[in-house]
């Protein structure tokens, strides 16, 4: 989930696990390595897929105007529902 560092405001909804709008970027990754999306099991143990968070925070990156602007600007923190609770706790 993106938030701003000095608000605690939530930049958009949170991307969850079974959210498959991030498709698209698992794709490039898979194109780029001819196919393989095992090409990084060998250095993290995981492949490449829509579950994991790295690739909801580019899709953000890419289709959020608050969350790159908060990138740019040196605010944006992404975390789980947990680790935003605990911030603006």
């Amino acid at each position: 989930m993106p938030f701003d560092r000095n608000t605690g405001l939530a930049l958009h909804n949170a991307i969850v696990w079974l959210d498959k709008r991030t498709s698209g970027i698992v794709k490039q990754f898979e194109e780029r390595h001819n196919g393989d999306l095992n090409f990084y099991r060998p250095i993290c143990g995981l492949p490449i897929n829509t579950y994991f968070s790295g690739v909801k925070m580019r899709w953000l990156l890419d289709h959020c105007n608050e969350v790159r602007s908060a990138n740019e600007n040196g605010t944006l923190v992404f975390g789980t529902i947990d680790t935003w609770l605990i911030y603006v706790r």
